[in-house]
Protein backbone atom coordinates (compact mmCIF):
# COMPACT_ATOMS: atom_id res chain seq x y z
CA UNK A 1 0.00 0.00 0.00
CA UNK A 2 0.97 3.56 -0.68
CA UNK A 3 1.35 6.90 0.99
CA UNK A 4 0.09 10.02 0.57
CA UNK A 5 3.09 12.12 -1.29
CA UNK A 6 2.49 15.47 0.71
CA UNK A 7 1.95 16.72 4.21
CA UNK A 8 -0.82 18.92 4.87
CA UNK A 9 0.13 22.31 5.98
CA UNK A 10 -1.93 24.51 8.59
CA UNK A 11 -2.87 27.56 6.05
CA UNK A 12 -2.25 26.34 2.56
CA UNK A 13 -0.18 23.53 0.70
CA UNK A 14 2.03 24.81 -1.42
CA UNK A 15 3.79 22.07 -4.09
CA UNK A 16 5.24 21.10 -7.21
CA UNK A 17 2.60 19.47 -9.42
CA UNK A 18 4.67 15.88 -10.22
CA UNK A 19 6.26 15.79 -13.28
CA UNK A 20 4.76 13.48 -15.93
CA UNK A 21 7.41 11.57 -18.04
CA UNK A 22 5.65 11.88 -20.93
CA UNK A 23 5.10 15.58 -21.05
CA UNK A 24 8.98 14.78 -21.89
CA UNK A 25 8.63 12.06 -24.14
CA UNK A 26 6.35 14.08 -26.23
CA UNK A 27 8.53 17.29 -26.09
CA UNK A 28 10.39 17.37 -29.49
CA UNK A 29 13.07 19.81 -28.52
CA UNK A 30 13.83 18.03 -25.23
CA UNK A 31 13.92 14.45 -27.30
CA UNK A 32 16.70 16.35 -29.89
CA UNK A 33 18.32 17.69 -27.12
CA UNK A 34 19.22 13.96 -25.50
CA UNK A 35 19.88 13.12 -28.70
CA UNK A 36 22.08 15.16 -30.01
CA UNK A 37 23.60 17.22 -26.19
CA UNK A 38 23.75 13.41 -24.49
CA UNK A 39 24.51 11.48 -27.32
CA UNK A 40 20.58 9.13 -26.69
CA UNK A 41 19.37 6.39 -28.83
CA UNK A 42 15.84 8.09 -29.10
CA UNK A 43 14.61 4.82 -30.36
CA UNK A 44 15.78 2.58 -27.29
CA UNK A 45 13.01 3.11 -24.61
CA UNK A 46 15.08 2.53 -22.10
CA UNK A 47 17.69 5.16 -22.72
CA UNK A 48 15.03 7.70 -23.45
CA UNK A 49 13.42 7.04 -19.84
CA UNK A 50 16.74 7.08 -17.94
CA UNK A 51 17.16 10.33 -19.86
CA UNK A 52 13.48 11.63 -18.71
CA UNK A 53 14.12 10.89 -15.39
CA UNK A 54 17.49 12.36 -15.09
CA UNK A 55 15.65 15.47 -16.37
CA UNK A 56 13.11 14.89 -13.56
CA UNK A 57 15.48 14.85 -10.87
CA UNK A 58 17.68 17.89 -12.23
CA UNK A 59 14.22 20.16 -12.84
CA UNK A 60 13.55 19.03 -9.15
CA UNK A 61 16.47 20.23 -7.70
CA UNK A 62 16.41 23.42 -9.21
CA UNK A 63 12.74 23.83 -8.45
CA UNK A 64 13.99 23.20 -4.86
CA UNK A 65 17.00 25.37 -4.92
CA UNK A 66 14.91 28.05 -6.33
CA UNK A 67 12.43 27.78 -3.67
CA UNK A 68 14.96 27.66 -0.45
CA UNK A 69 16.97 30.97 -1.95
CA UNK A 70 13.12 32.54 -2.07
CA UNK A 71 12.74 31.37 1.53
CA UNK A 72 16.51 32.80 3.11
CA UNK A 73 15.53 36.26 1.69
CA UNK A 74 12.92 35.98 4.55
CA UNK A 75 13.84 36.50 8.47
CA UNK A 76 10.89 34.49 9.86
CA UNK A 77 10.66 34.20 13.91
CA UNK A 78 7.14 32.94 14.70
CA UNK A 79 6.18 31.58 11.84
CA UNK A 80 7.78 28.39 10.86
CA UNK A 81 8.44 27.65 7.39
CA UNK A 82 10.08 24.61 5.63
CA UNK A 83 10.53 23.27 2.37
CA UNK A 84 9.56 19.58 3.01
CA UNK A 85 9.99 16.38 0.86
CA UNK A 86 7.07 14.69 -0.72
CA UNK A 87 7.06 10.98 0.52
CA UNK A 88 7.38 9.45 -3.44
CA UNK A 89 8.54 12.87 -5.21
CA UNK A 90 8.74 16.52 -5.23
CA UNK A 91 8.16 18.81 -2.57
CA UNK A 92 5.49 21.50 -0.51
CA UNK A 93 5.65 24.11 1.20
CA UNK A 94 5.03 23.59 5.29
CA UNK A 95 3.44 26.89 7.39
CA UNK A 96 2.72 26.61 10.86
CA UNK A 97 2.34 29.17 13.72
CA UNK A 98 4.59 28.16 16.45
CA UNK A 99 3.20 29.81 19.36
CA UNK A 100 0.44 29.59 22.06
CA UNK A 101 0.70 33.01 23.42
CA UNK A 102 2.71 36.10 22.60
CA UNK A 103 4.93 37.97 25.04
CA UNK A 104 2.81 40.76 24.12
CA UNK A 105 1.31 43.02 21.76
CA UNK A 106 4.38 44.03 20.36
CA UNK A 107 4.92 40.75 19.33
CA UNK A 108 1.80 40.14 18.17
CA UNK A 109 2.68 43.39 15.57
CA UNK A 110 5.55 41.68 14.47
CA UNK A 111 3.68 38.15 14.20
CA UNK A 112 1.68 40.72 11.15
CA UNK A 113 4.55 42.03 10.04
CA UNK A 114 5.49 38.48 9.13
CA UNK A 115 2.13 37.55 7.67
CA UNK A 116 3.21 40.12 5.40
CA UNK A 117 6.53 38.61 4.67
CA UNK A 118 4.76 34.90 3.99
CA UNK A 119 2.52 36.56 1.37
CA UNK A 120 5.29 37.70 -0.80
CA UNK A 121 6.84 34.30 -0.33
CA UNK A 122 3.72 32.41 -1.18
CA UNK A 123 3.00 34.88 -4.04
CA UNK A 124 7.09 34.45 -5.51
CA UNK A 125 6.70 30.46 -5.06
CA UNK A 126 3.44 30.61 -6.88
CA UNK A 127 5.68 32.55 -9.63
CA UNK A 128 7.76 29.92 -9.98
CA UNK A 129 5.53 27.07 -10.29
CA UNK A 130 4.20 25.91 -7.01
CA UNK A 131 0.60 25.50 -6.73
CA UNK A 132 -1.53 25.20 -4.23
CA UNK A 133 -2.48 21.60 -3.70
CA UNK A 134 -4.91 19.37 -1.68
CA UNK A 135 -2.82 16.55 -0.37
CA UNK A 136 -4.83 12.91 -0.61
CA UNK A 137 -4.89 9.40 -1.89
CA UNK A 138 -5.85 11.43 -5.11
CA UNK A 139 -3.68 14.91 -4.15
CA UNK A 140 -5.45 17.86 -6.40
CA UNK A 141 -3.11 20.58 -7.79
CA UNK A 142 -5.11 23.83 -8.75
CA UNK A 143 -4.27 26.05 -11.32
CA UNK A 144 -2.25 30.12 -10.58
CA UNK A 145 -5.49 32.03 -10.27
CA UNK A 146 -7.07 29.37 -7.64
CA UNK A 147 -3.43 29.54 -5.57
CA UNK A 148 -3.81 33.34 -5.79
CA UNK A 149 -7.04 33.14 -4.42
CA UNK A 150 -5.80 30.24 -1.92
CA UNK A 151 -2.87 32.41 -0.79
CA UNK A 152 -4.99 35.38 -0.16
CA UNK A 153 -7.47 33.08 2.05
CA UNK A 154 -4.36 31.49 3.52
CA UNK A 155 -3.04 35.03 4.34
CA UNK A 156 -6.36 36.15 6.26
CA UNK A 157 -7.16 32.80 8.23
CA UNK A 158 -2.94 33.73 9.22
CA UNK A 159 -3.72 37.26 10.70
CA UNK A 160 -7.17 36.49 12.37
CA UNK A 161 -4.78 33.39 14.34
CA UNK A 162 -2.50 36.03 15.37
CA UNK A 163 -5.46 38.40 16.22
CA UNK A 164 -6.84 35.31 18.28
CA UNK A 165 -3.59 33.98 19.87
CA UNK A 166 -3.26 35.37 23.47
CA UNK A 167 -0.84 37.40 24.68
CA UNK A 168 1.19 35.97 28.27
CA UNK A 169 -0.67 38.58 30.01
CA UNK A 170 -4.61 36.84 28.90
CA UNK A 171 -3.32 33.81 29.74
CA UNK A 172 -2.41 34.69 33.12
CA UNK A 173 -5.86 36.54 33.65
CA UNK A 174 -7.79 34.00 32.20
CA UNK A 175 -5.62 30.98 34.18
CA UNK A 176 -6.64 33.26 37.63
CA UNK A 177 -10.32 33.35 36.61
CA UNK A 178 -9.70 37.38 35.76
CA UNK A 179 -7.32 38.24 38.31
CA UNK A 180 -3.37 38.75 37.48
CA UNK A 181 -1.92 36.76 40.53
Amino acid sequence: MGAINYGTSDYITLGIEPYDPNDYIKDSDFMDFIKEEWNVDTDNESEVLSAVYDQISEDYNCDYENAKTALNKYDFNLFTISIEPGYYEGFYINIKLDVWYFDDYTEKMKAQKEVTKIRAFLEEAAGMGFVECSPGWCTTFYDYNATMDGIADAIKEMRLDVKDTPTYYQTQVMKHGGKVA
